[in-house]
């Protein structure tokens, strides 16, 4: 952010989660290769994701929240 009104939802959802993906690793001094494989995640992809070049599929969040132990997913939106 910030964000326009028009933003898509995905938009906002992602930056949400690379921000709490980016929270985690740095309160654990965790580097991206530190990360991404143990959870047997390309190290390229996981900064292409924390970069912004990417949107992750489910599949690699679940992985990362696994991995982790936390959830990045954010809750639903409030109704506007």
């Amino acid at each position: 952010g910030p964000f326009r009104a028009d933003t898509p939802l995905y938009a906002t959802v992602t930056a949400h989660l690379v921000q709490r993906l980016q929270t985690e690793m740095t309160q654990r001094r965790l580097s991206l290769r530190a990360l991404a494989v143990p959870a047997g995640i390309d190290p390229t992809s996981l900064s292409r994701l924390v970069t912004g070049k990417v949107v992750p599929d489910l599949g690699t969040i679940a992985t990362l929240e696994q991995e982790l132990g936390v959830d990045l997913w954010p809750g639903c939106p409030a109704d506007s």
